[in-house]
């Protein structure tokens, strides 16, 4: 998870969302709270509290505390972490444990009153947001601080080893995988281009959409194979 509000913000630049809301993220936020309720989400799927509306509750029950309880209740049985985007290196290590266990970029500068009424807008995401910090950080402590501190620095090294052997770095770029939704102007993201010729070093530097779909698709021959064999390669031929 992503602190909500930061989310949102990049989400309604990204999405360009004042020209599909006529307003501007600094005027919205001066509206009364029933007319930010009131506007469509984009495409149907896209607009307030987006975790708790990706996990299946209906927006009539965003500002319903019971609703909101019983999706943290849900989640806390179903997933062993649930990691946060502000603690991602911290994250990635409690990750490692877990799987070993056996069995556009530009945003408004808010100001502490509109930063204020859309944390309060938000408080839906910001509650499960605000829960599964608080369980991360519990998970640290028991991880050992010093532990964490010692791991987190050998995964900064690493992944500053693997950016300059893969000679990575940073660009603006447009984002075309969202064309498919009818935008015409492209927003700006933050891409990656390499020097390595490696298969790693060049799966490093993918587009998030490219890299999704190849680990979907790696995904289906490990399930193909197990149930079909080298009949696989029928179904999902190599690109």
């Amino acid at each position: 998870m992503r602190d909500p509000s930061t989310s949102f913000q990049s989400m309604f630049s990204y999405y360009n969302l004042e020209d599909e809301l006529r307003a501007p993220l600094l005027r919205l936020l001066d509206y009364p709270h029933a007319k930010m309720n009131a506007f469509p989400r984009y495409l149907g799927r896209i607009g307030r509290n987006q975790v708790l509306f990706d996990l299946g509750v209906e927006p009539e029950d965003f500002d319903s505390a019971g609703v909101v309880e019983e999706v943290l209740r849900k989640v806390e049985q179903n997933f062993h972490l649930v990691m946060i985007a502000e603690y991602m290196d911290e994250s990635l290590i409690l990750l490692k444990r877990v799987r070993f266990r056996p069995g556009n970029a530009t945003q408004e500068a808010l100001d502490p009153r509109r930063s204020a009424k859309l944390r309060g807008w938000l408080r839906g995401d910001h509650r499960l947001h605000q829960h599964f910090t608080a369980r991360l950080l519990e998970l640290v402590a028991h991880f050992g601080r010093a532990r964490m501190d010692k791991e987190v620095a050998e995964l900064r090294a690493l992944r500053e080893d693997t950016r300059r052997r893969c000679g990575v770095s940073e660009y603006a770029r447009r984002d075309d995988s969202i064309r498919s939704d009818g935008r015409k102007d492209l927003p700006l993201v933050v891409g990656y281009r390499g020097t390595g010729s490696s298969l790693f070093c060049r799966a490093l530097v993918k587009p998030n959409g490219a890299l999704t779909r190849e680990a979907v698709r790696r995904q289906f021959l490990r399930y193909f194979q197990y149930y079909f064999g080298d009949k696989k390669y029928e179904f999902f031929p190599e690109p």
